[in-house]
């Protein structure tokens, strides 16, 4: 720990920096949907919920890494294939005029849902709609 201080104040002090550099970013979005008059109702409850769900999420899971290199590195690829290429994915295949896609995008469904950043992406496209 730093400075011998509490396992609890350091990772509070670390969720209220994470939490704020969420809301920076979830605010322009905000701002930019309601300038461009995007019609997203809940879309504030999606950002609000992602905004304190992923700093969590992504707590638990640097306990898998033993160094922080290799833990950055995998983090971003794997939000980057499962928060961005996983929606688009399963659209294509809810788009598709065919059963079996239909039956592969809620199996792929089943497994992402417990990643906070495809839950964000997925919400709104499913907003959107």
């Amino acid at each position: 720990m730093i400075s011998g201080g509490s396992r609890f104040a350091y990772w509070s002090a670390n969720f209220a920096v994470d939490f704020v550099f969420h809301v920076i970013p979830s605010t322009l979005a905000l701002i930019l949907i309601w300038y461009f008059e995007i019609d997203g109702p809940k879309v504030e409850v999606v950002f609000l919920v992602f905004t304190v769900a992923n700093p969590m999420f992504i707590y638990a899971l640097s306990f898998i890494f033993d160094n922080d290199a290799k833990a950055s590195v995998l983090v971003r690829v794997g939000y980057f294939l499962v928060g961005g290429v996983a929606p688009l994915i399963q659209q294509v295949l809810y788009v598709i005029d065919n059963p079996d896609c239909w039956e592969w995008a809620d199996w792929l469904k089943r497994y992402y849902i417990f990643f906070p950043i495809f839950n964000l992406n997925d919400a709104y496209i499913n907003i959107t709609k």
